[in-house]
């Protein structure tokens, strides 16, 4: 789980990138891609609640 919360801790600044959102130009981007494959908004909340 430490590396989920590491993932998730280093990444979120991919959500204000371009192409993260539906709608915008290059959607998905690379980052959106690996968000989505570790889980996204969801699997951040989750990991979040887990002490490690």
């Amino acid at each position: 789980m430490s590396k989920m919360q590491a993932y998730f801790a280093r990444h979120e600044v991919d959500k204000k990138a371009t192409g993260f959102s539906q709608g915008e130009d290059g959607f998905p981007s690379p980052g959106r891609v690996a968000w989505d494959a570790w889980g996204g908004d969801p699997g951040q909340r989750w990991v979040g609640t887990i002490d490690v």
